[in-house]
């Protein structure tokens, strides 16, 4: 199934080019084994801009990452208490210290490779206002991706220059 789904990833770029990253985008807090920062890394190879792409890759992980709050909120204290069997005590210190630190929390993660499915997920549960959760991702999300996508262009044309 991972291969399969890593083998799917050029297909849907090469085929969909903008809509294809936001779709790969969408479905990271889902499931995606494919992050962002590779595709954001490659543009150039593939023609896009890379500056549009990882444009496209920030707005396809903010809905992408939103709809998980929201699933995290609706379902995620359930799941925790039942499937987990998490005791009342243990989730009410996550609480405090999500409230404390989830802003830190989900910037870092949003900047660092960490995934943001469970950030977001545990957004949800601990009740993390939308507006501050997305404020808190555009701050680690931006410099992480448009970083990248410089990186990935002064790769290729390095690249480029290197094999002719």
């Amino acid at each position: 199934m991972l291969t399969f789904l890593k083998s799917l990833a050029p297909v849907v770029l090469g085929k969909y080019g903008y809509a294809g990253i936001l779709l790969l985008c969408l479905t990271l807090p889902i499931y995606q084994p494919i992050g962002p920062d590779v595709i954001i890394l490659g543009q150039v190879g593939f023609g896009f801009n890379p500056y549009i792409a990882a444009g496209v890759a920030t707005v396809g992980t903010l809905l992408g990452t939103a709809i998980a709050l929201f699933l995290g909120r609706y379902l995620g204290y359930m799941v925790l208490r039942r499937a987990f069997r998490m005791h009342e005590r243990i989730l009410n210190k996550g609480e405090k210290l999500f409230a404390q630190y989830g802003i830190w929390a989900v910037s870092i993660a949003a900047f660092t490779p960490v995934p943001l499915r469970e950030m977001s997920w545990l957004a949800g549960i601990f009740r993390m206002k939308l507006g501050t959760f997305l404020l808190a991702l555009i701050v680690g999300l931006l410099p992480r991706y448009f970083g990248e996508a410089f990186f990935g262009k002064m790769l290729w044309q390095w690249l480029l220059s290197f094999l002719s």
